[in-house]
């Protein structure tokens, strides 16, 4: 694997890390216990193809890299549960949104994470195969 998304990381910083001998870029919550976290482990092939990176909360990251002549964003999220409050559950969809769109302007955009979406056990063509799981909940529509 070049690039791994990880989600519910509860690390307490932002920035550059590393994991044992792998890069990572973390977006935490530094001001008190951490409940959420994002973070995008890299290959070292990948590492030096970074352009940039940007944490905006401890739910949604994004990267920005090099893949030969194409720049393609890689953003890191975690969706609240549909029991969050709905106020931080509009805000967190609210700034996945704008994100996309914003970095599709200039890159690819591939999103990674855990969404928290439960989108039936339907086929939904380009979605999900024929494996999925029974129930649906707002996050999957």
């Amino acid at each position: 694997m070049n690039i791994l998304a990880l989600c519910e990381t509860m690390i307490n910083e932002k920035g550059e890390v590393m994991f044992s001998e792998v890069s990572g870029i973390v977006s935490g919550i530094e001001i008190r216990r951490a409940r959420e976290g994002v973070a995008l482990l890299l290959s070292e092939c990948k590492t030096s193809k970074v352009v940039e990176w940007k944490e905006i909360s401890s739910r949604l990251m994004w990267v920005r890299v090099m893949l030969g002549k194409e720049c393609w964003a890689i953003v890191s999220a975690y969706g609240p549960r549909c029991e969050t409050r709905k106020e931080e559950w509009n805000e967190f969809w609210n700034e996945l949104t704008m994100c996309v769109e914003r970095l599709s302007k200039r890159n690819y955009v591939v999103v990674m994470g855990d969404l928290n979406a439960r989108v039936g056990a339907g086929e939904v063509e380009v979605v999900i195969g024929k494996y999925g799981i029974p129930g649906e909940n707002e996050s999957g529509e």
